[in-house]
């Protein structure tokens, strides 16, 4: 699945710190690239980013229980804090 954020709403939340998925988490608990990969987990300049506490939640969530992507799990609490944008 690609994602473009023309109107750079997301751009804020991709680039705090505290949602880069450290390599362990990504394999361990996020399962990239395994059977239940995280739906949350986007690439964001180089680095795997959690977006579970962002407003492309929502977006996701909804793509997923429908079936149109193949990542559909939701394995932890999510990394970052959640803002109002």
């Amino acid at each position: 699945m690609q994602a473009v954020d023309l109107q750079g709403h997301l751009a804020k939340y991709l680039q705090e710190e505290d949602r880069v998925i450290p390599k362990t988490h990504l394999y361990d608990v996020c399962k990239f690239k395994q059977e239940g990969a995280c739906r949350y987990v986007l690439l964001h300049t180089g680095s795997f980013v959690c977006t579970k506490k962002t407003p492309m939640k929502e977006s996701l969530d909804e793509i997923a229980d429908g079936g149109r992507m193949q990542a559909i799990g939701d394995n932890c609490e999510g990394l970052g804090t959640h803002k109002k944008s």
